[in-house]
C-alpha cells in the first residue's frame, strides 16, 4: 500500500483546518470586537439620551415651577387686594357706626353720683368717639 498521498491529503486537510481554525479565530476577535464597540457606542448613546432626556425634564420643572410661583405671587397680590378693599369696608363701616353713635349726644349727668348709668353712657359714648377717631374716621362729634 502506498501511504504517500493519503498522507499528503491529511496532512493538507490538517492544514486546511489549522487555516480555519486561525481564520475563525481571528473572526471571533473580529466581531468581540465590534461587539464592544457597539456597547461602548450603545452605552454612551443612551447616556447623552439620559442626559437629553434629563435635561427636558429640567426645563419642564422648571417651567412648571416658574408658573406655579408666578400664580401664588399674582394671587397673593389679588388676595391682598381684595383683604384690603374687605378692611377699607370694615372701617367705613365701623365709622358709620360710631359716628351715628358719637351723635346721640349723652349729655354729663349733672350729679355724677346720682345718675351712675348717664355718667357711664356719657364715657362710653366719648371713648367710642375716641376709638373712631384712632382708626381714622375723621372728625366724630364729641359728647
Amino acid at each position: 500500500m502506498n501511504d504517500g498521498p493519503v498522507l499528503s491529503t491529511a496532512r493538507e486537510l490538517t492544514d486546511a483546518l489549522a487555516g480555519l481554525r486561525e481564520e475563525l479565530r481571528r473572526s471571533r476577535e473580529a466581531s468581540e470586537a465590534r461587539d464592544r464597540e457597539l456597547t461602548r457606542q450603545a452605552k454612551r448613546d443612551r447616556r447623552l439620551l439620559i442626559a437629553s432626556i434629563t435635561g427636558w425634564a429640567l426645563d419642564i420643572i422648571l417651567t412648571i415651577v416658574l408658573i406655579v410661583v408666578g400664580f401664588q405671587a399674582y394671587s397673593a397680590g389679588s388676595e391682598a387686594r381684595t383683604a384690603q378693599q374687605q378692611g377699607t369696608v370694615v372701617v367705613e363701616n365701623i365709622c358709620a357706626r360710631l359716628g351715628k353713635i358719637a351723635a346721640l349726644h349723652a349729655p354729663a349727668p349733672a350729679d355724677p353720683a346720682a345718675h351712675q348709668s348717664q355718667q357711664l353712657l356719657h364715657s362710653l359714648v366719648g371713648d367710642l368717639a375716641g376709638l373712631g377717631s384712632d382708626l381714622g374716621c375723621g372728625k366724630l362729634p364729641q359728647p
